[in-house]
């Protein structure tokens, strides 16, 4: 359990990173670049990339695979019911994440063209009954996983954790601040993906961008 916690903590630290740069779209495309482009310097070194990002994704996915194969079948209860969402959140992020590496960091590695705002633009301007959906749905998943995931780091770590007898109270306290900031998240990222979509803005045409030509198969 500390072993999956702990990767999660560090894999996070990066997955919150990505989830704020998001958000940042509503600000104009020279403000997401230039906020990306900063981060990329220092998350996309070779050392901190494969030791910092990759490899706790990898343990922590491996971990979680390992602990679901031990945990005993049709197992009920409050516990049980208070992560099931976490947990479905967790497989379907596993899977997500996995694909959204090789389509994001793929083109970088092989042709050195990034996303960038152009590139989710494109994508919401390609095929928008998908990627509408699936970058809310994949944002919601890792803020929802991710922020629960804190608070089981801190229980299982005991930081800034102790029993009393107000401990029930704060705890529901804890659970409506969760999900009010869930909430917020969820409108801020809906704002984020109008302003990618060019619908607060006007954004120069996506199509004619290097991400495009190279989803099209076209040359660079």
């Amino acid at each position: 359990m500390r072993i999956q916690a702990g990767s999660g903590f560090v894999f996070a630290l990066f997955l919150g990173l990505h989830l704020a740069n998001t958000l940042l779209a509503p600000l104009g495309p020279e403000t997401y670049d230039g906020v990306q482009r900063w981060l990329r310097i220092a998350y996309q070194q070779p050392f901190i990339e494969f030791g910092f990002v990759l490899a706790p994704f990898l343990v922590h996915i491996a971990s979680g695979v390992a602990r679901a194969r031990r945990r005993p079948k049709g197992k009920t209860g409050k516990k049980a019911k208070s992560v099931r969402w976490q947990r479905r959140a967790g497989w379907f992020l596993a899977v997500v994440v996995v694909m959204h590496t090789i389509a994001v960091r793929g083109p970088s590695l092989l042709y050195g063209v990034w996303l960038g705002f152009e590139g989710v633009a494109y994508s919401l301007q390609w095929v928008p009954g998908y990627f509408y959906p699936y970058y809310f749905i994949f944002g919601l998943a890792a803020a929802y996983h991710g922020g629960a995931g804190l608070v089981r780091v801190f229980r299982i770590f005991r930081i800034f954790v102790r029993r009393s007898s107000g401990f029930r109270h704060r705890s529901a306290v804890w659970r409506l601040v969760g999900r009010l900031l869930l909430f917020a998240y969820g409108l801020l990222l809906g704002l984020a993906l109008l302003a990618f979509g060019g619908q607060i803005f006007a954004v120069e045409d996506p199509s004619t961008g290097d991400y495009a030509r190279l989803i099209r198969g076209e040359n660079l």
